[in-house]
């Protein structure tokens, strides 16, 4: 996972697994040289964590450059979240929040392709930076 990142040139890349919950989530954070990272949740299957890497990354970097060309005072960043048999969505998206809000307003977010507005709401239940509405 650290030689694609080195590969896709993100500031940040976060693996994020809850065994308990069946979470496997990332977050790619690309640049925040014009504040905090905005990007959505989006929530599908993967064949591998790389291909969801990539696919994060990839939307990660077109956040930037919708947030710069929009004139909004925001980075671009993306979460991607395996939708796997198993997952306990309820759970999952509440640690999901957790981790989110750890970062202290780093990552700000919404929904994206796949993410309910259930998910949000337990997303927004941990952390104030979710606009789940």
């Amino acid at each position: 996972m650290f030689e694609r990142m080195r590969e896709h040139r993100v500031e940040r890349a976060v693996l994020w697994r809850d065994q308990a919950s069946g979470l496997e989530a990332i977050l790619v954070i690309d640049d925040v040289t014009l504040g905090p990272a905005a990007g959505g949740v989006r929530t599908r299957a993967y064949p591998s964590v790389d291909a969801a890497l990539a696919d994060a990354a990839r939307l990660a970097q077109a956040m930037t450059i919708k947030c710069a060309l929009g004139g909004v005072d925001a980075g671009g960043g993306k979460c991607v979240v395996i939708d796997r048999p198993g997952l306990d969505r309820a759970r999952a998206f509440a640690v999901l929040g957790e981790r989110i809000a750890e970062l202290g307003g780093l990552f700000r977010t919404a929904g994206d392709l796949g993410t309910t507005a259930a998910d949000l709401a337990a997303m927004a239940s941990r952390c104030r930076w979710v606009h789940a509405r």
